[in-house]
């Protein structure tokens, strides 16, 4: 190969390009009093800035009392300024369940105040509140807390009896499942469940009530499979 200072010898020098010059900018014309910027809503800009600034200062404020503070003045201050959320934060914090609970539901926020009734030991409030949310919002909280006993209740309240046997089968109560899985009419669950309590007569009469069952169906192949 060619050393590189022949290469280099052997390229044409490259033109450069003439730039056109551009044309000279006459003087700009004075800008008028600029409006308010507004947004979607009509409401200034600086309206705005200024709110969120507030709103991120309330946000940020802190709702730990500084060392040597007085709670109790703390969330009574919080409960007359209507931030009865932030109140019943102060008030778990220091383990003041019943009014943690209480300004919880005040504040609208019955899950929380359930949780802190369960804290707290206080059945009869926890049974009112769990039956005043959704049973599936109310299960999280109450098997979270071991609370089966409320959550049996509402079930049985609900006339869900399969998640009654499910609970008394975590609990090794098959002879109690089996009750709820044939109340529920679940006969092949409920036969299951009396053969794990050694009851054979009652696994026994399950066994018939799942044939009859089946045969009313017209499935004659199942009654006799099981059979």
């Amino acid at each position: 190969p060619a050393p590189k200072s022949e290469e280099k010898a052997a390229r044409p020098p490259r033109e450069k390009r003439e730039r056109p010059q551009r044309p000279e900018r006459g003087p700009r014309p004075e800008r008028g009093p600029r409006e308010p910027q507004t947004g979607p809503a009509g409401v200034p800009a600086e309206g705005r800035r200024e709110r969120g600034v507030r709103s991120a200062r309330r946000a940020t404020e802190p709702v730990n009392l500084p060392i040597g503070g007085n709670w109790q003045e703390v969330a009574a201050e919080y409960e007359n300024q209507g931030r009865t959320r932030d109140a019943a934060r102060v008030h778990e914090r220091n383990q003041s369940w019943a009014e943690a609970a209480r300004l919880f539901e005040l504040g609208g926020n019955p899950r929380e105040a359930l949780r802190c009734a369960l804290a707290g030991r206080d059945g009869e409030s926890a049974r009112r509140l769990a039956r005043s949310i959704p049973l599936d919002q109310a299960r999280t909280v109450l098997e979270k807390a071991n609370a089966f006993e409320i959550l049996m209740e509402l079930y049985v309240h609900a006339q869900d009896f399969e998640n009654v046997a499910k609970l008394y089968e975590r609990a090794r109560q098959f002879d109690q499942a089996g009750l709820a899985w044939e109340r529920g009419g679940k006969f092949a669950a409920a036969r299951k469940a009396y053969e794990r309590a050694r009851d054979f007569k009652a696994a026994t009469r399950m066994r018939n009530m799942e044939v009859d069952k089946l045969v009313e169906r017209g499935d004659r192949l199942g009654a006799a499979q099981i059979l």
